[in-house]
């Protein structure tokens, strides 16, 4: 819900690319939720028997979420592109969150065929990963945190907007050689 919350201030404040990645997430950690949650039956339409936990051990329910992590790979990966122009730090943490969901959606296509064992290997290697993309996030939280408060040390994310510079700039630039 912080994630949802946060989004929303976001929209306020007009940083459409913010707000897009929190309500991503924010829905994602939603949906993840709710599919644990007994009430809401996730697997009872996979389940021969209608019972909802029988259903999410059968091949279909883990075909369909291996599915919704690769969804989540491509639209991550969008919003790492897009990241290329922020900094650092949200670069590397995004690089690893693409390569930890398409390492879900393995372990869920890989226990849809049967291979349980290395569906077990592929969730550790996703689990590495999502703790490798904790490490950047936490910096640019320590470093937006002291410089919230005018804090004397300046931690550097790793400025990427002039690396690649965006359309008004290189209008701005082929305006100033013109001139």
């Amino acid at each position: 819900m912080i994630q949802v919350i946060g989004a929303i201030g976001e929209w306020i404040l007009g940083n459409t690319f913010s707000c897009a990645v929190f309500f991503t997430y924010g829905a994602f950690w939603l949906a993840q939720g709710a599919s644990l949650m007994p009430f809401f039956a996730v697997g009872a339409k996979y389940s021969p028997t209608g019972d909802a936990l029988d259903g999410v051990e059968t091949t279909g329910y883990h075909a369909t979420a291996g599915l919704y992590y690769i969804i989540l790979a491509l639209v991550t990966l969008v919003y790492l592109i897009c990241a290329l122009r922020t900094n650092v730090c949200l670069v590397l943490a995004l690089f690893f969150l693409v390569i930890a969901y398409c390492l879900y959606g393995a372990v869920h296509f890989y226990t849809a065929v049967g291979k349980g064992a290395f569906a077990a290997k592929m969730e550790m290697a996703a689990g590495a990963c999502n703790f490798v993309l904790c490490v950047p996030i936490w910096y640019i939280f320590v470093a937006q945190m002291l410089e919230s408060i005018d804090f004397p040390l300046v931690l550097p994310v790793g400025d990427l907007s002039e690396v690649i510079r965006g359309r008004t700039q290189k209008a701005r630039k082929g305006a100033e050689d013109e001139a």
